[in-house]
């Protein structure tokens, strides 16, 4: 599996070798896998580009879900406005489509993010040779620290609460034993 392959795109980007996968058919995983430990080997960063791509769970098929969580929530489309965005600017631009956690009722849950971006805008991973433009993992570990912290707090406030309605409880005890 080590052997050369031969990407849709193959580009140099700020001294960076640049890879695109253009994801048209479906693809099974253990392409997708060798090909990105490929590109690692080979020190080549690989973006996945579909022509479009569901957002919706149920819609996605699988190939799509493989790349999008291998890709740190991130999928970049090349539609008819990222062409024109494209063109109009002279530079390329993809619709990046990803995830963003958010904290509600101490849970962490995932609102979906659209934004179009050019090759200047992406975080250019050095140690997984991964493009993303949403740091969707730095952003969980965040999310989970406020978590964290409002549990906790939530636990010292029930605690004290317990306290309180103990002293309360064994102060009624008294006062009644007092009138007895």
């Amino acid at each position: 599996y080590l052997e050369w392959k031969k990407p849709d795109i193959t580009s140099v980007f700020k001294e960076k070798k640049l890879v695109f996968e253009i994801q048209l058919a479906t693809t099974f995983l253990d392409v997708i896998c060798e090909r990105q430990h490929f590109y690692k080997e080979n020190q080549s960063f690989i973006i996945w580009v579909f022509k479009n791509f569901e957002i919706e769970a149920d819609k996605q098929r699988f190939t799509q879900k493989d790349i999008f969580y291998s890709n740190n929530r991130n999928a970049f489309v090349l539609d008819e406005e990222s062409i024109r965005l494209s063109n109009l600017h002279n530079d390329l631009f993809l619709l990046c489509q990803y995830q963003k956690p958010i904290e509600l009722n101490e849970k962490i849950i995932y609102e979906w993010e659209s934004k179009y971006v050019n090759l200047s805008d992406l975080i250019f991973d050095e140690e997984n040779y991964k493009v993303y433009y949403f740091d969707v993992s730095q952003a969980e570990n965040e999310i989970v620290e406020i978590v964290e912290r409002k549990i906790a707090k939530r636990k010292e406030t029930e605690k004290i609460l317990k306290a309180e309605q103990e002293k309360l409880r064994l102060q009624e005890i008294e006062d009644w034993e007092e009138e007895q």
